[in-house]
């Protein structure tokens, strides 16, 4: 069906006007006449769909706007603002967080100075900046389109980003000036979402309009659209009817606080539904909303527009924006989240429609409210909307031959490379990818079932699974020795290849055996000492052979210590890293600088041990084998850089 066809469709079963029902053309499937949806029944559809995803999701509220072109559709609240004072959602008052959904007004203004000439997309970006240069050790330098694409090759840092008050805020030049990551990949070679490049965007922003990037965004962005009800870090009385974030945990609804982000071009915009329903209007429109045009068609049309792909088979990014399929039709997007909220806007351009969808519950480990909006998109496509199912191929008959080269583990390439967060963003964002009956099988972390992808091309995949089997698609690159890489997925992400030693089942065995070999060595001795005193059985040995046992002891339990320690406070004190280290974090760390040194002394004490035989060879083995798991320790602390104090 033609993308006229197709508007004209939507057009029809959203009528403008809320006229009464009329009879619409034969059902798709059993070619029964049924009745036109009037707006009434958008409304009663989304109100049963978003009801039920409150009741088992346990999301206190949720707002929700819809709209075609310029016409609000449905703005709607459920469910409660703050769940204590009983204050309702409302689409035009309740306050609501965007989060990155904010990236959009910033990348919406960096292109009003391209338009006006003060900016180049293809400028270095460091020929714009005085207090500070970008690191980067590649020929390529970091270009305004990088930042805008995602492709500027920044590692990741989560420490300090967010301030607990706004005087506590620091200001966003210095900010980057301290803060910002160095590139770790060649710029616009890969997608590796970074809130920094995008801040640092806004910050180019204040650069060469010479006005502080909020007042720009308001007087350029948010007075043409009517747009009165969204804040940059919202005062008090601003606040007042924002809504609360939660998380539900064992049955209870955990207020959380509101936090200040120091990358605010990023994500620090709080709006109205109602709002955002304008700012939805206007991409839809192309940059204008009534009888103002805040940027050219042309530049608009390109915001949506593929600007970056790792395969020319996959949809990549537009400027800002996220490009996708469902159920054969193009979409553009962009989420944001922080812990207690999720919102998601979703346009369909060739049908002039946007959704945006505001939550107040959400805990990032494992959740499934992400899901909802998309969840909501499709099933109002199912229901209003024809959709001619794709017959996927048959597996390859030889694919089961040549499955091995693709099947292992891959790591997310957006990850803590330099910092303290290496070791939890590099095991948290693995997949596996495995093989069966002809196919591929995809398995996040933790994901219960497996989706499976059926080969269509040389090195690219459609998966198999469910309603949208066939708009996701997965491809692989392999380098000049024919060995795969990488994996890239839906949405732009890029998955590297990694070697078994880094994946998470190898980690998990391997620190098992630091625990099982230290919490040992803190018990073995001891005990047997203990036991053979109490049987008055000898324990006479040497000063030297004492010392040794004293020292290993020491060693291995102040390593258990470590890690027991660090569990405990990524488990229970994690997200205070994002304000500031917790002091008992820096604490820690002292440890493996002490046992370190103490290894060195095991390592002294272990070729004593031979050379004056203090113990039996059992014995003396054991010995060695716990000064050379001390030693592995030390490695494995500095190549997750936990030796030392990388903050």
């Amino acid at each position: 069906m033609s993308s006229a066809i197709i508007a004209i469709f939507f057009l029809m079963i959203f009528p403008c006007f809320g006229v009464e029902p009329s009879i619409s053309a034969q059902s798709r499937e059993t070619g029964n006449i049924t009745p036109l949806y009037t707006r009434q029944d958008l409304e009663s559809f989304i109100d049963s769909f978003l009801i039920a995803k409150m009741d088992t999701l346990h999301i206190p509220g949720i707002v929700v706007a819809v709209v075609r072109g310029e016409e609000i559709l449905l703005s709607k609240g459920y469910g409660f603002a703050d769940l204590e004072a009983k204050r309702p959602m409302q689409p035009d008052k309740t306050i609501v967080r965007p989060g990155s959904i904010g990236k959009i007004l910033t990348v919406t203004a960096v292109l009003q100075l391209v338009e006006q000439g003060k900016l180049g997309l293809d400028d270095d970006v460091n020929s714009y900046l005085r207090k500070f240069q970008l690191e980067a050790d590649f020929p390529e330098p970091v270009r305004v389109r990088h930042l805008l694409t995602h492709t500027g090759g920044f590692d990741e840092r989560y420490v300090a980003k967010e301030a607990r008050t706004i005087k506590d805020v620091i200001p966003l030049g210095q900010y980057l000036a301290d803060r910002m990551p160095p590139c770790v990949m060649p710029p616009g070679e890969f997608f590796s979402y970074s809130n920094h490049g995008m801040a640092l965007a806004g910050y180019l922003i204040e650069i060469v309009s010479g006005q502080p990037y909020e007042e720009y965004i308001k007087k350029h962005i948010l007075q043409p659209l009517s747009m009165h009800n969204t804040y940059y870090r919202p005062s008090s009385e601003e606040a007042s009817e924002r809504m609360k974030a939660y998380i539900y945990d064992q049955g209870l609804y955990k207020p959380q606080s509101y936090v200040h982000i120091n990358d605010g071009p990023a994500g620090a915009w709080d709006a109205t539904a109602v709002d955002m329903a304008h700012f939805m209007s206007t991409h839809l429109q192309l940059g204008q909303f009534q009888e103002k045009r805040i940027l050219q068609t042309t530049t608009a049309r390109k915001m949506q527009q593929e600007q970056f792909t790792h395969d020319p088979r996959l949809l990549g990014v537009g400027f800002g924006f996220f490009l996708l399929n469902t159920q054969g039709r193009r979409l553009v997007k962009h989420g944001g989240s922080h812990l207690g909220f999720y919102s998601s806007m979703i346009l369909i351009p060739e049908e002039h429609l946007g959704i945006f969808f505001s939550c107040n519950q959400y805990n990032i480990m494992g959740s499934d409210v992400p899901k909802v909006p998309m969840d909501l998109v499709n099933a109002l496509l199912d229901r209003y909307a024809t959709t001619e199912k794709r017959a996927l191929p048959e597996p390859p008959p030889d694919f089961p031959h040549r499955a091995g080269q693709f099947t292992g583990s891959y790591r997310n390439i957006h990850y803590d490379r330099g910092g303290l967060f290496k070791l939890a963003t590099s095991l948290l964002q693995q997949v596996e990818i495995g093989s069966e009956d002809g196919m591929l099988l995809f398995q996040y972390l933790g994901q219960a079932e497996p989706t499976r992808w059926v080969e269509v091309d040389s090195l690219y995949f459609l998966e198999a699974n469910g309603l949208t089997a066939g708009d996701r698609h997965m491809a692989f690159r392999r380098n000049e020795n024919g060995r795969i890489t990488h994996m890239f997925h839906v949405g732009g992400e890029a998955y590297e290849k990694i070697s078994w030693y880094e994946a998470v089942k190898f980690q998990l065995i391997f620190i098992g055996l630091f625990v099982l070999i230290f919490l040992s060595t803190c018990l073995v001795w001891p005990v047997s000492y203990l036991i053979r005193r109490l049987r008055g059985i000898s324990v006479a040995q040497s000063q030297m052979a004492q010392t040794a046992r004293w020292l290993a002891g020491l060693t291995c339990g102040l390593n258990f210590i470590f890690l027991v320690g660090l569990v405990f406070i990524l488990v229970y004190r994690l997200f205070e890293f994002t304000v500031a280290v917790p002091s008992e974090m820096i604490a820690l760390l002292v440890i493996p600088l002490f046992t370190s040194a103490l290894s060195i002394g095991m390592a002294v004490f272990t070729a004593m041990a031979w050379k004056y035989e203090y113990w039996s060879i059992g014995g003396r083995l054991y010995y060695s084998v716990v000064a050379c798991t001390a030693f592995g320790f030390i490695w494995f602390l500095y190549y997750w850089n936990l030796l030392g104090f990388h903050l």
